[in-house]
């Protein structure tokens, strides 16, 4: 006699199915949403930075709101100012590139020899599609103009989610707080604060490095007769904030642009900038810095590249501060689960 088939039933409880919907609906928009939150991201980096100078204001007994008024009026003074000094020569030198691009690759080839081993990756890069197209049209141009003009509507949004956040930041910071006892909102106020301090010495000393970085290439390639020295000294500026890799992004373009001059500049040009990226890592960056950005090199790069390949550029910019931060957030709210000895150690190598 054949015994009856056993059926394996899975049951799922509506719960957990809805459970997982809701975890899928969170991440479609955590990803939707994922450029604005960047943008937020950058707003509360900015505010925090600006905020120690309205505080100041605040101490010379002008009040919260003029002191953020007069601040933002100087603020968009000082863009407009540097805008209007920068920005034509800036369009006017890579409207030159572009119509020079044959030109330039003829040159630059010219100062290579058949036997140098570095000419036929020169030459691939110099052929590559995206550098040199085809047909020379206005394309790039628009492309630059349209990229320009994102980055510019990016910026206004940064500086008025900014502007918000230090009119409403103690107020927003006050609303959540009431969500927890007392104890934890100490930690909280307590993580803001040094946190704060984190990102103002981060955001002030990467703009003076960057001001730095920019006046220093300038003065180089213009005194070395390198063209476009103002376009590759805001692109040094620019790869400034990336440490250890944006050195790597500025050189190669400088060198390529002063072999157009001569082998013997572009190898100036490569000297002029380990020299300066050696002053400024071994001197600029600790005395701007002090030890609030004790990260190491390892942490740095590794930090770089994933933020890079999340969320581009503006995700390394991004990265670093938090990164720089992970050991306060360790010794206030971590230290049960990792231990006191851990916590003790690591402040110890800090």
């Amino acid at each position: 006699m054949n015994e009856p088939k056993s059926h394996i039933y899975f049951h799922i409880p509506f719960s957990t199915i809805v459970k997982i919907l809701l975890v899928l609906l969170f991440l479609s928009c955590l990803k939707v949403l994922a450029p604005l939150m960047m943008t937020l991201f950058l707003a509360i980096l900015l505010a925090v930075s600006l905020c120690p100078i309205v505080n100041w204001c605040e101490s010379k007994k002008i009040p919260r709101l003029l002191s953020i008024l007069i601040l933002s009026l100087a603020l968009i003074a000082l863009i407009i100012a540097v805008a209007a000094l920068i920005i034509p020569q800036l369009v006017q030198e890579f409207s030159t590139f572009i119509e020079n691009l044959p030109k330039f690759k003829t040159e630059i080839l010219n100062e290579l020899s058949e036997t140098n081993p570095l000419r036929p990756f020169i030459k691939n890069f110099l052929n590559h599609q995206s550098l040199l197209p085809k047909n020379m049209d206005f394309a790039p141009l628009f492309s630059f103009g349209n990229m320009a003009l994102s980055g510019l509507t990016e910026l206004v949004l940064i500086f008025v989610f900014a502007v918000y956040l230090m009119i409403d930041g103690p107020g927003v910071m006050a609303w959540f707080g009431a969500f927890f006892d007392g104890a934890t909102q100490m930690k909280i106020t307590q993580t803001g604060d040094e946190v704060s301090k984190i990102i103002y010495s981060y955001v002030a000393g990467q703009f003076i490095t960057s001001f730095a970085s920019f006046i220093y290439v300038w003065v180089i390639l213009s005194w070395l007769k390198v063209p476009s020295a103002l376009l590759l000294a805001t692109l040094a500026a620019i790869f400034d904030v990336l440490p250890v890799l944006g050195f790597f992004l500025a050189v190669i373009p400088a060198m390529l642009f002063a072999l157009s001059v001569s082998s013997s500049t572009a190898l100036i040009v490569l000297v002029a900038y380990i020299i300066y990226h050696g002053i400024e890592n071994y001197f600029i960056v600790p005395a701007v810095y002090g030890r609030r950005l004790q990260v190491s090199s390892f942490s740095v790069v590794v930090t770089l590249i994933a933020a890079g390949l999340l969320a581009g550029i503006e995700g390394a910019i991004a990265a670093l501060p938090v990164v720089a931060s992970y050991p306060i957030i360790e010794r206030i709210w971590l230290r049960r689960f990792v231990g006191h000895e851990t916590v003790s150690e690591h402040q110890a190598l800090s």
